[in-house]
């Protein structure tokens, strides 16, 4: 859960980054006079925007991805008889105590449903959801952002032909 949280804050603020390169470029598209502006620079820097893009599309689909896959883990457990004790545990990630899943008991045995009930189980299953949620809501600046640097690289182009 760690990796997954450290992806999304790190694809958020480099998205953020991406928006605002792209942002000032179309700033100086439409409001600088042509002849001030350095056109190889905006160029560059579109380019580097297409780049960082192709990264971030890469990375989000990775949380994308991690995040189903600690879903589907957590559900497993949703499952009557999973045979699964909640055990929270002396394993430290980057300071901070981690939920730890073990398996004890048989299938089907009466202590099952305690994991599910337990208030580590049903805030980590929040977490996961939350994460999820949170990893979704850059989609549409990503889906929008290849025809933004598109639009800045025309324009680019008409202004200098």
């Amino acid at each position: 859960m760690v990796i997954l949280q450290d992806h999304i804050r790190y694809t958020r603020s480099a998205l953020l980054d991406l928006i605002q390169n792209i942002e000032d470029v179309e700033q100086q598209v439409t409001v600088v006079r042509p002849d001030s502006i350095d056109h190889s620079k905006l160029i560059r820097t579109l380019h580097s925007c297409n780049a960082a893009l192709i990264k971030l599309e890469r990375r989000h689909r990775f949380e994308t991805r991690l995040a189903s896959a600690l879903q589907e883990c957590v559900a497993v457990y949703k499952v009557p008889g999973a045979g699964a004790q909640l055990t929270t545990g002396p394993i430290h990630i980057a300071g901070e105590a981690h939920v730890v899943f073990t398996s004890q008991g048989g299938m089907g045995k009466p202590q099952d449903s305690r994991l599910i009930h337990s208030e580590a189980f049903k805030e980590l299953d929040s977490e996961i959801s939350f994460l999820a949620r949170l990893s979704r809501n850059i989609e549409y600046d990503l889906s929008v952002s290849p025809r933004r640097i598109e639009n800045q690289f025309t324009a680019v182009s008409i202004i200098y032909t």
